[in-house]
């Protein structure tokens, strides 16, 4: 990127998504600017320093970033909005991060996370999030039951706009699904596949009565689809294939308009649309 944006020394708002510009963003650009939307490019490194106290939305997404996240982005305090997917970003989960008051927005989508995304220093982080999105990484290890204690304070009615989302597929999570997953009421889309997720599909899922979408395809999940789930009346897809589920579909309207995919791979599985009668 050119060094002479560094002389537009009022420029608060840079938008240049869409474009061929390659290298690196330049240091200058980390120390007055609110919004940074650098998304599709050809980028390969961030600044090692960012001092901005006012720097409000940074999105990198669909560059060539490489190496970790600079750790000078705890001191913005304005952060609501971080989105660095489909890069080559190599770290482990942030959890620095938190100390941002005001993060609303995550997104490590399609990198090269790594690592557990609770430890006992940090067992519910972020208390602002709305959105998280770490699909596609290398993220493992088990959730505690309390894990979403925190993001349900945050995923509320006031934040449909952004379309409140919980996507950790594509990772190599283990261990039951928390039920405190439940307390996101306000939730819009949960999607946990590609993941070695065991145990029940937690009944407290019956909670999430905005939830539009639901993901839970290709872990080890057993038992029965908890009957409840068929009051969720905005519920439009969902998938539970390739998992261990038993005992018959429930019959309510939302799972009747699936299709046979959405649970094929459950041998001990039957009833509509399943061809297998109970």
């Amino acid at each position: 990127m050119a060094l002479s944006l560094c002389d537009l020394r009022k420029l608060l708002v840079l938008e240049l998504s869409n474009n061929s510009f390659s290298g690196s963003v330049p240091r200058c650009l980390s120390e007055s600017i609110t919004l940074m939307n650098l998304r599709r490019n050809n980028l390969t490194n961030l600044p090692d320093t960012f001092s901005n106290s006012s720097l409000e939305l940074l999105d990198v997404g669909n560059n060539q970033i490489s190496g970790k996240l600079p750790r000078s982005l705890e001191h913005c305090k304005s952060l609501e909005y971080v989105d660095v997917e489909s890069n080559q970003i190599s770290d482990t989960f942030p959890f620095w991060l938190e100390s941002l008051p005001n993060l609303e927005v995550l997104v490590l989508r399609s990198n090269r996370f790594y690592g557990p995304i609770s430890s006992p220093q940090h067992p519910r982080p972020f208390s602002k999030l709305m959105m998280i999105n770490i699909a596609g990484n290398m993220f493992d290890g088990s959730l505690p039951p309390n894990y979403f204690v925190n993001l349900s304070a945050a995923i509320t009615p006031r934040v449909k706009h952004i379309g409140s989302l919980v996507d950790f597929s594509g990772n190599r999570f283990v261990g039951q699904i928390p039920e405190s997953i439940g307390l996101l009421k306000s939730l819009l889309a949960l999607n946990l596949s590609n993941n070695g997720f065991t145990g029940h599909i937690p009944s407290s899922l019956a909670n999430l009565t905005e939830l539009e979408s639901l993901d839970i395809s290709r872990n080890q999940i057993s038992g029965t689809i908890p009957q409840e789930l068929a009051k969720l009346s905005f519920l439009s897809y969902i998938n539970m294939s390739h998992n261990k589920l038993t005992g018959q579909i429930p019959q309510g309207t939302q799972f009747q308009k699936q299709n046979e995919y959405s649970f094929e791979g459950n041998v001990d599985l039957c009833g509509f649309p399943l061809r297998k009668s109970c």
